[in-house]
């Protein structure tokens, strides 16, 4: 039975739970991450846009599971992994325009709220996005009891890649006020 207040209620990667048709809205969506510039107020070379780092990101998170799995003899559940990631994606191309230490102080203060209007706005962008796809999102997002090992790697791999990215930049910008 599901719950308004237990997201997890209705547990995603069984059976139909988070099958979904990829709509041409749903991947132009994804594609928006093409022209979303990072570090767009620093001094870097070529530019990073949002689909490199989500890229980078999921190649380093299949790097540390396997890891997990054959030196630490870890259970993931992949399927989680790869929807984490994707919900973290999605949630990131809507809240593009907010810094990272203002995105953390709002998810700390406010989190819950914030993850409503990110539902709300994909809802909006991707008129067939099932419930089902948004539950799980949910549990992603709103469970911190959900899938902690998995979300654990990926929150390394999200650490990872920026930090790649910032010793690239590091160089070009060591004398500005912040870096």
């Amino acid at each position: 039975m599901k719950s308004e207040k237990n997201p997890a209620a209705k547990v995603p990667g069984k059976g139909k739970v988070t099958d979904f048709e990829m709509s041409k809205e749903f991947i132009e969506v994804l594609f928006e991450a093409a022209h979303i510039q990072r570090w767009n107020d620093h001094i870097r070379p070529n530019g990073f846009t949002e689909l490199d780092k989500q890229a980078h990101k999921m190649m380093i998170v299949y790097v540390l599971a396997r890891y997990e799995e054959e030196v630490r003899d870890a259970k993931l559940d992949w399927r989680a992994l790869i929807e984490g990631g994707l919900v973290e994606f999605l949630h990131r191309i809507v809240l593009t325009d907010i810094k990272p230490p203002v995105f953390h102080q709002l998810m700390e203060r406010n989190g819950h709220e914030l993850n409503r209007w990110v539902y709300s706005q994909l809802r909006e962008r991707i008129p067939g996005l099932s419930e089902e796809f948004l539950d799980m999102m949910r549990c992603h997002l709103d469970d911190p009891t959900y899938k902690p090992l998995e979300k654990k790697i990926l929150r390394a791999a999200h650490y990872l890649a920026s930090q790649w990215e910032f010793n690239i930049i590091y160089p070009f910008n060591k004398g500005i006020y912040g870096i």
